[in-house]
């Protein structure tokens, strides 16, 4: 695949980044939750969970943005750093998260490889696996005490 193919990964990695950002920020459920395909998985250091639905998705993204009130983040920076085509229905995406009060870093960045899957009502996230060392909480939040193991569903 050409350059113009690579553009193309990007923007289309990029473009989820924005949506699901932005939605964050509104605190916008619905609008975040349609970025996803159900079920899906979240990993961490901690471990995996398995996202069956919307509802559970619900969970995470309310205790995501109480962690981030909890920290005092004013401004969440994601940019993609590399996309591909595995297939013509899959992309491999990683994108660097930088989480500010102001002007200055609250954790460590993190970086996030995400599973993109093309479906009948565009591209959407299949799965995510966060590298974040410093920050129980976050993982938490993220992969929570009411986890299931995937391995157990």
């Amino acid at each position: 695949m050409g350059e113009p193919d690579a553009i193309t990964q990007h923007q289309i990695a990029e473009s989820l980044l924005d949506r699901t950002g932005k939605a964050m920020d509104r605190g916008d459920f619905d609008e975040f939750a349609d970025c996803f395909v159900y079920p899906r998985e979240i990993e961490t250091f901690t471990g995996k969970r398995l996202l069956a639905n919307r509802e559970d998705a619900r969970e995470v993204f309310e205790n995501v943005r109480l962690h981030y009130r909890s920290k005092g983040v004013t401004q969440v920076v994601r940019h993609c750093v590399d996309a591909a085509f595995e297939d013509e229905a899959t992309i491999a995406s990683t994108h660097e998260t930088r989480l500010l009060r102001d002007n200055l870093l609250v954790q460590d960045p993190f970086v996030v490889l995400s599973t993109l899957i093309r479906t009948a009502r565009g591209w959407k996230i299949g799965s995510t696996k966060y590298a974040i060392r410093d920050a129980p909480a976050h993982n938490t939040a993220l992969s929570g005490p009411a986890a299931r193991d995937i391995d157990e569903v």
